[in-house]
């Protein structure tokens, strides 16, 4: 899923971002705004590039490790993004 292209905020006009896209960030996808260490969201980036609205709607979706194959983070463990 990417960030800004994709539609995957839930309660949002049309689910997708509003925000502009930062010039020369490297982040593109959704698995790259959940911090590898502990598996929640990374509310330092997404309050980074986000506008207030979206970063707070973004950190309430809850993240949970998942044995589908939603998003893969490096190591063998999955998480999915619940919205």
């Amino acid at each position: 899923m990417r960030i800004w292209e994709d539609g995957w905020l839930p309660h949002q006009y049309g689910r997708k971002l509003w925000s502009p896209k930062p010039l020369g960030s490297n982040i593109h996808l959704v698995p790259e705004l959940i911090h590898e260490d502990y598996g929640g969201w990374n509310a330092h980036l997404v309050n980074e590039f986000l506008l207030p609205f979206e970063a707070q709607q973004i950190l309430q979706i809850p993240v949970f490790p998942s044995q589908q194959q939603d998003f893969h983070l490096g190591g063998e463990t999955k998480w999915r993004v619940y919205g």
